[in-house]
């Protein structure tokens, strides 16, 4: 799968800047909380991906006030990288394996 250019990831950025809405990202208001359930295919591995696509989540995430991700892989060093992309205003709470039994 070919990657997008440096001027592609611009235009991407901007656009969602410009019109958050349009994309599906809901308008913040002052008072409110913004929710979201997120799936980042098979996070595990930081080298899976490249660090303009790292930023591009990084960026969207940054959007909501409590997000859900699924689908984490045992390799948490995409995640821990993801969250210290985010800044320290992002905290994060793990639970228990999909599937997995006490």
């Amino acid at each position: 799968m070919a990657e997008f250019t440096t001027a592609e990831w611009e235009k991407i950025k901007t656009r969602l800047a410009q019109d958050p809405d349009r994309y599906g990202l809901p308008k913040r208001e002052y008072g409110s909380v913004v929710l979201a359930s997120f799936n980042i295919r098979k996070l595990g591995a930081r080298k899976q991906r490249n660090e303009a696509t790292w930023q591009f989540l990084a960026q969207l995430c940054q959007q909501f006030d409590l997000l859900s991700v699924q689908e984490i892989m045992d390799d948490l060093e995409g995640f821990d990288y993801l969250k210290s992309l985010m800044g320290d205003n992002f905290g994060a709470v793990v639970s228990d394996v999909t599937g997995a039994f006490p």
